[in-house]
C-alpha cells in the first residue's frame, strides 16, 4: 500500500484508515492471537491483520449508519440515503444531457 500511494505521490508514511462497522473484526485483526473461533479465517484478514501489526493500515470503528460507502453499494431507505449522500458532497440535481433532463426520479423530460 505504502508503495502504492509514494507513486500516486500521496504521503506514505501515516498508516491508511480504514473505517468498520463491525468491531469483532477490528479486534480480530488487531490481536495477535489466534482464537479458536477464528480457525476458518480467510487470508485476507491475515493480510489486513499483517498490516494493522507493520503500521500500515489503521482500522477504526464507525457505526453502520455512517459508512458512506453503503450508500453506492446497498438498497437503503430513501432517508438514510440522502443523508449518506450529503455526507459525500454530491447533490441531487437534475443532469442535463443536451436539451433532456434526468431528475433523481430516473425519467427523462425534454
Amino acid at each position: 500500500m505504502k508503495r502504492l500511494f509514494t507513486d500516486l505521490g500521496m504521503d506514505a508514511t501515516t498508516p491508511v484508515v480504514l473505517s468498520v462497522d463491525n468491531q469483532s473484526a477490528i479486534k480480530q485483526a488487531e490481536s495477535p492471537i489466534d482464537h479458536e473461533m477464528s480457525r476458518h479465517v480467510d487470508l485476507r484478514s491475515h493480510f489486513l491483520r499483517e498490516q494493522v501489526r507493520l503500521n500500515n493500515l489503521e482500522l477504526k470503528y464507525v457505526p453502520s449508519t455512517e459508512q458512506w460507502a453503503d450508500s453506492l453499494t446497498k438498497n437503503l431507505p430513501t432517508a438514510t440515503f440522502n443523508y449518506l449522500r450529503s455526507k459525500l458532497g454530491v447533490s441531487a440535481s437534475p443532469l442535463q444531457i443536451g436539451n433532456l433532463t434526468l431528475r433523481s426520479e430516473l425519467r427523462w423530460e425534454g
